[in-house]
Parts: C-alpha cells; structure tokens; sequence
C-alpha cells in the first residue's frame, strides 16, 4: 500500500512538470512561466521507482533468509531421520551414501538390526523432491519402524508400509526395496515395491546379477499384494541397493547413465573396499553428470560386503 503512494506521487510530481513545461511554451502576455523543469519532475519520478526497488529488494531478502533458514531447519531434521551410526557386524561389511539434490531430498534409508547376524535394510524414494518429500520420508521412517517384528519377511514388510502410508500421500507416491540378511542361513531375502533391482556382484562369476519382485508403487493401492526372493549368498558377493538417480543420471547432453555404464562400473570397482566404491561410483555419476552442481535427481547407495 505504501508503495502505491510512493509510485502515485512520483506520477503527480511528473505530470505536474510535464504540464509546466507544455505550458511555458504559450506566450502569456503578463507572466513567464519560465522552461527547464520537466527533467527535475522525471528524477522525482525515478527516485520514486528506486524506492519502491529498493523496497522490494530488501523484502526479498528478508524473505530469502527465512526460506534459507527453514531449508536448513529440515535438511537439520531430516539428517536426524537417517541412520547416524556406523555399523559394525562382524561378518558384514556395510557403506552406505546419501547425496540430496537440494538441502533435502525425498530419498531415504534405514537399518533394522535383529542381532549381529541379521539385519535389514530399507531404500526408498519418494516422488519429488524438497520439503514435502522429506516430510513423507519422515512418514515412511515411523512406519518402517513398526514393521521390525516382520523383518525376515521383506514382503509383509512392504505391504505394512503400503497400508500406512496409503491415503496418506494424495498425489504422490514411494519407491522401495526390503533386503534382509541372514549371515548364519548365508542368504538375503528381497522385495521390491517398484524400485530398481536389487544387484549383486559374484566375484567368483564375475559378474553383476539382478534381482526383482517387480512390486506396485508403496502408498496407492491399498490391496496391493508383494512378494519376496531368496538368494543364497558366497563369501565376497557384494549386495548393492539404490535410487533411480544414478541409472537415470544425465550429461550436459542430455545422455542417461545407463544400466550399461552402472554395471561396468561396479565390475570395475570390484577389488574395492566396499566404503571406497561407494564414493568411487559417487564420483562416476558426479562427472558424468558435469559436477554435483549439475545433479538432477537425490543419490542413495547401499553397498554391503558379505565376508569370507
């Protein structure tokens, strides 16, 4: 309101001098009304127009503080939501990599330990990205947490998310995958809810095998109906869980990582701690992608080492 004065002065002040200046040029026979003031009334104007500039800039970067400071509120919060600890079981080697797009990020992990032998392990990935796909990670942790008695059955796991979260989300949706892992029965149970297979690398074939129960989307149908997958595990196999960003990751020119590039990568990084090929297929997708500046999508990467 204050600036629609400012703005309607500066308007009057003009047409004031303007009119001055038509008028000097009438030949008054008694009075002269003198010429030269147009110009003064236009730099009324414009430091009118500067006023309410610098009005709005100022108000925009008070605006812009506050926004930068709830971002960094929830990027705080959520960074509470995910596991903090490192694992340490004796016959696992465990890395696992979080890399937001923003201060925020719908993608999500998180660990179910049941003893020192078995252990599950959720990925998820929420549609969209920012604040309100870091609030339904938020969702999706509370409900994972009330599954842990079902742990060793990745399918009821998935379908006691899928019932709470449904009705839930209006629009929006949740990718994930469920891999639980029994060091004593040497075995990981899988189940998918329209998330990207699970791979593992067996360095005695040499090769990157996947595995996928090819589940509905988490939090839409509330019926839908999942499934699990036993894979016998070999010492040195290495199980890999992640989000679509890194198959789907695109060059400047528009070119997507690929399945092709993702396996070759895994194959050569084989001889790699698992920590240190975590950060190295980070590193891959970073430039490939042109720099981290350049990531159009959130990067999760779970990478557990099965020990001899």
């Amino acid at each position: 309101r204050d600036r629609s004065h400012v703005l309607r002065f500066g308007f009057m002040v003009l047409g004031v001098f303007v009119l001055h200046a038509n008028l000097s040029d009438i030949d008054f026979k008694y009075f002269d009304l003198g010429q030269g003031w147009e110009p003064i009334g236009f730099l009324v104007f414009i430091a009118c127009l500067g006023h309410i500039v610098i009005r709005r800039f100022l108000r925009f970067e008070k605006d812009l503080a506050t926004i930068s400071r709830e971002m960094e509120t929830a990027r705080q919060i959520q960074s509470f939501i995910l596991p903090r600890d490192a694992l340490d079981l004796p016959h696992l080697d465990i890395a696992a990599r979080y890399v937001p797009m923003t201060a925020v990020a719908g993608d999500f992990y998180d660990f179910t330990i049941v003893d020192e032998n078995r252990i599950g392990i959720l990925v998820a990935d929420v549609s969209g990205h920012g604040v309100p796909a870091s609030l339904i990670g938020a969702m999706v942790k509370i409900a994972f947490a009330s599954q842990k008695p079902f742990a060793a059955d990745p399918a009821k796991v998935l379908s006691g998310l899928n019932k709470i979260l449904c009705g839930k989300l209006e629009s929006d949706f949740v990718t994930a995958a469920f891999c639980f892992i029994d060091t004593l029965d040497k075995s990981a149970v899988y189940a998918g809810a329209g998330h990207p297979p699970m791979l593992i690398w067996r360095p005695q074939q040499e090769a990157v095998f996947e595995h996928s129960t090819r589940g509905i989307i988490l939090g839409q149908i509330e019926e839908a109906e999942y499934k699990s997958i036993k894979v016998d595990l070999l010492p040195g196999d290495r199980i890999i869980l992640y989000t679509d960003g890194f198959v789907e990751a695109a060059n400047p020119h528009g070119e997507l990582y690929g399945w092709d590039r993702f396996k070759a990568a895994i194959s050569a990084n084989q001889d790699e701690a698992a920590s240190v090929f975590a950060d190295k297929l980070l590193e891959e997708i970073s430039e490939w992608s042109g720099g981290e500046d350049n990531q159009d999508d959130d990067l999760t990467l779970i990478a557990v080492d099965i020990k001899a």
